[in-house]
């Protein structure tokens, strides 16, 4: 494999390597978010023994593996998984916008 430094240069210099490594980085995501549910749902490890005691470091563990891989695919896969940011823009006391135009007037 090429150290870290090597493929940023290929990245930058190369436009056809840039863009299959950006096709793998979101199929990578895509695993990631098929892999969501499943850590969701298994349970194995959540209780031990035959008293059924809670594991609390097995499930800990579960999510912090969700919630990485959901971090990784709400970025790499912002348009489709991330969450949805609307702005909305109002003047004073939420009324309209003022526009003004400053500078010098046309002649």
């Amino acid at each position: 494999m090429p150290c870290i430094t090597t493929v940023m240069d290929w990245l930058r210099d190369k436009p056809q390597f840039a863009a299959q490594y950006t096709r793998a980085k979101e199929l990578q995501a895509e695993g990631f978010a098929d892999e969501l549910m499943d850590i969701a749902d298994d349970d194995s490890g959540d209780v031990t023994g035959e008293l059924q005691i809670p594991n609390s470091v097995a499930v800990q563990r579960s999510k912090l593996r969700y919630e990485a891989r959901k971090w990784v695919v709400s970025r790499l896969l912002a348009k489709k998984y991330g969450d949805k940011v609307q702005q909305e823009i109002t003047g004073a006391d939420g009324g309209a916008l003022i526009v003004r135009h400053i500078g010098k007037p046309s002649e």
